[in-house]
């Protein structure tokens, strides 16, 4: 994956976020993702190529379990990290979730709402049995293909917690970040984020570990809307 050097063109910038930027190009003429992060000017330059590495191998070893374990992700072509850079798999027949969900409820088609937050839920009780907690659940970074498969991307935040208290802390705030962005972006999907749950909790198969993360995600949701209280 990494003996060739990048033979890529046609670059256009799709977005830009806090830590990134997001082109499409072709890559050896395949369609394709480049993810550059980009050098943070405020950081000593030692320390920035030190996180920024730090962070690039943990996105991509994060990214390539989350495909063993099932779960469908953009498979990854080239990495370079003397550019900071990732060229993965342009999902282009692909909608966002976000997208859909709009269209969904202007249909009024709920029956196909609840059969994607069945998808939503048992994918991300996959990740988290794995101790994997994505750090940016929103319904911008799935994506939906023509055939109804769903597509975890953005792996920037993503780590894996082995720790058993950190861990389920991690585990609740992920569900957290996941319910605030779909009460703020889907007000009108009544019951959609209840069903993701509900799906979430049957995809938990250890009994204990269920349990722990839910009591957790209440006490996560309890300061969430003390904090709202208090502004």
């Amino acid at each position: 994956m990494e003996s060739a050097p990048p033979v890529y063109s046609n670059i256009e910038l799709i977005c830009q976020g806090a830590e990134a930027r997001i082109f499409r190009c072709l890559y050896f003429g395949r369609r394709a993702i480049l993810k550059e992060r980009f050098i943070k000017t405020y950081r000593h330059p030692d320390l920035d190529s030190a996180v920024t590495l730090q962070r690039l191998k943990g996105e991509v070893r994060l990214l390539t379990r989350a495909k063993q374990l099932g779960i469908h992700t953009p498979s990854i072509y080239h990495i370079d990290w003397s550019k900071r850079t990732i060229i993965m798999e342009d999902l282009y027949d692909s909608r966002t979730v976000k997208s859909i969900i709009d269209t969904l409820i202007q249909e009024n088609n709920t029956m196909k709402l609840d059969e994607l937050a069945q998808q939503i839920g048992s994918t991300i009780g996959c990740l988290h049995q794995a101790q994997i907690v994505h750090g940016d659940l929103t319904t911008s970074n799935m994506l939906l293909s023509e055939n109804n498969q769903l597509y975890l991307i953005d792996f920037g935040l993503s780590a894996h917690v082995p720790n058993k208290t950190q861990m389920l802390e991690a585990l609740a705030v992920d569900l957290y970040v996941l319910e605030r962005a779909i009460i703020c972006t889907h007000q009108k999907a009544k019951h959609f984020f209840s069903n993701i749950l509900m799906a979430y909790k049957n995809s938990i198969s250890d009994d204990k570990q269920r349990t722990l993360t839910m009591n957790k995600y209440e006490e996560v949701r309890a300061r969430g809307r003390k904090r709202s209280m208090v502004g």
